[in-house]
């Protein structure tokens, strides 16, 4: 009964989301359905009819008539079904475009901290398994083959019961245990599928470093060949290991169902040569029909059978795509308002008693921090690995929600403030940027119609970068990367990092966050950079987090982290004027360039 009620569930939820994209798709579904069971009638009933007319020497024009009748019906029926049937394949592909559209946008648009979960990724995998590879439509055709099935089969089992239950009783039996073993081998099936996910998508994720740009220079350098080969190794055995015990328990089902097929035919065999030469109260053409229906029969059982082991199966992957697809944003829970901040608008966000500790961590990385950052200042974060400078900057980015304390913005706190609406005041530029491999304009814009080509070569004048423009083969038009385009150009480090300030300073926000931008620059560069980029931020609020001090002289506040909190703040001349971390870590760097200089390194 659970098997019955998850069946009518996954049924139920499928014809939903066939509703809410496609009404007409129902029409064709209810078409193919009934044509799927009415092309069986014709070969079930119409043989014996002509072969009883050959056996007993009756009218051959009756002979013609049927056979005529037979082959109309038949053909009509054919290619009726052939004709439903591939409008139906154009409606599930466009179900299936569908359904690949809405788990883009769902993966594109999730909570930041959901994708750092193995069970975020696997769902993903499982959801995109539904609707990749035909499954939707595979899915499709075991409804018309299940509902079909469950029509055509009252029809035959009246035929049977007619002509003798005796043989009903003996293809029910086989059918029932068929199930039983069919049903066994699927359930292993599905559950060592299950296991195979986690498998494949992490040996995907050793193969990425055999051809992935991004890890082939760590790889080599490290010579690290070896260890990841025997990690994927070690992966491959099991994922081949469950591959083989699927086969094996296939291969034993389908030999149990030769065993019983072949007992149910001698048994069959046997019954009608009793109903026809002993008793003899069935005709040729009585064995004809019994055989067809038999056929029919089995075929029936196997329809509603296999169709609920595939509703149940492709069932369940669908249900894992809604519930992946509807996974709730917690961003974006509860009353939200909407809010919009101009340029030139004033506003303040404070941190109030805010930490912060990473899932699966004993300790906090951001501890109980205090402090407000203005409208048009410009802020300078500093200090050494893991002072939570990083955490800092995704949690006023609202990629991570505080474990302890709140955010607020203007006072409100930002948890009230409507998601979107808040993640517009910003733009930013982490260490690890990416850029697209679509046009120098698309990667600048980012389909933002009110960035003009004028506003951006005006920016790239700024910033030191039209000169690359103009000097690309096609300016704006030109496609980075060649890896999959033969047109496409490739960029140093320090062009891309240009590439990507200036996309952050064109679009149209309050505040524009660094985040180590510059690392590949050398220390002259990245002043002029950053130079540059305080030239042309206009009111912006500018927060810039670097290991290099370069950008803190022209920067309004100094915030230096160490051990998950705001250790010294200040300006730059301030807290030169004490004795301070921050004066050390100065001084330091400063004497590494000034020995750099006179080692002739520089």
């Amino acid at each position: 009964m659970k098997q019955v009620r998850q069946i009518k569930k996954n049924v139920f939820h499928i014809f939903k989301f066939i509703y809410e994209i496609d009404k007409s798709t129902f029409y064709t579904l209810g078409i193919a359905v009934v044509l799927s069971g009415l092309i069986t009638l014709p070969s079930l009933f119409l043989p014996k009819l002509i072969i009883d007319e050959f056996v007993l020497g009756r009218n051959y024009r009756n002979v013609i008539e049927y056979a005529l009748l037979y082959a109309g019906l038949t053909l009509t029926l054919n290619i009726s079904e052939q004709v439903i049937m591939s409008k139906l394949e154009k409606q599930t592909k466009t179900l299936e475009y569908e359904g690949i559209i809405r788990l883009f946008k769902k993966i594109a648009d999730m909570d930041y901290y959901l994708l750092q979960k193995a069970d975020t990724m696997d769902g993903f995998a499982k959801a995109t398994k539904c609707v990749m590879a035909q499954n939707f439509y595979l899915l499709m055709n075991s409804l018309v083959r299940f509902f079909a099935s469950i029509w055509l089969l009252a029809v035959v089992t009246g035929t049977l019961i007619f002509l003798d239950a005796r043989i009903l009783l003996i293809v029910g039996v086989v059918i029932v245990i068929n199930a039983c073993t069919n049903s066994r081998g699927n359930k292993l099936r599905y559950q060592a599928n299950n296991e195979l996910w986690p498998l494949d998508r992490r040996m995907t994720w050793f193969m990425r470093f055999a051809g992935d740009l991004k890890y082939a220079k760590d790889v080599r350098s490290n010579s690290a060949q070896d260890f990841l080969f025997s990690k994927y190794r070690k992966l491959s055995q099991d994922f081949y290991h469950l591959q083989n015990k699927i086969i094996d328990s296939d291969r034993n089902v389908k030999l149990i169902n030769y065993v019983l097929t072949s007992v149910q035919e001698l048994l069959i065999y046997l019954l009608l040569g009793f109903n026809i030469i002993v008793t003899k109260i069935f005709t040729v053409g009585d064995f004809s029909v019994v055989f067809n229906a038999m056929n029919v029969f089995k075929s029936g059982c196997s329809g509603i059978i296999d169709g609920i082991v595939e509703i149940s199966n492709r069932g369940e992957y669908f249900k894992q795509y809604l519930e992946f697809i509807n996974t709730p944003s917690v961003f974006r829970a509860g009353e939200q308002k909407k809010y919009s901040i101009g340029q030139e608008d004033d506003f303040a966000v404070e941190f109030r008693n805010v930490s912060y500790r990473y899932p699966n961590q004993e300790e906090d990385a951001l501890h109980n921090v205090n402090v407000t950052i203005r409208s048009k200042e410009k802020i300078s974060i500093v200090g050494e690995n893991g002072a939570g400078k990083t955490t800092f900057i995704k949690l006023l980015l609202r990629l991570y929600d505080p474990t302890e304390g709140a955010i607020y913005l203007n006072g409100r706190d930002i948890r009230e403030i409507d998601y979107d609406d808040y993640c517009r005041i910003f733009s930013a530029v982490f260490q690890d940027y990416n850029l697209f491999a679509l046009t120098l304009r698309e990667n600048l814009t980012l389909g933002n119609k009110e960035i003009t080509d004028e506003k951006i070569k005006e920016a790239a004048h700024k910033i030191g970068f039209m000169h690359f423009i103009d000097a690309a083969p096609k300016q704006l038009d030109t496609l980075l990367y060649s890896d999959y385009d033969k047109e496409g150009i490739d960029l140093s480090g320090g062009e891309a990092q240009k590439l990507a300030i200036l996309r952050s300073l064109l679009r149209q926000s309050s505040v524009v966050i660094l985040d180590e931008p510059t690392a590949a620059l050398d220390p002259q560069a990245e002043y002029n950079v950053y130079k540059m980029i305080d030239e042309c931020a206009g009111n912006k609020l500018m927060v810039y987090i670097s290991h290099r001090l370069a950008s803190c002289r022209f920067c309004d506040r100094i915030l230096l982290f160490a051990e998950g909190r705001i250790a010294e703040e200040g300006t730059h001349k301030s807290l030169m004027a004490t004795d301070s971390m921050y004066k050390s870590l100065f001084n330091l760097q400063a004497q590494y360039y000034i020995d750099e200089e006179k080692s002739g390194l520089g």
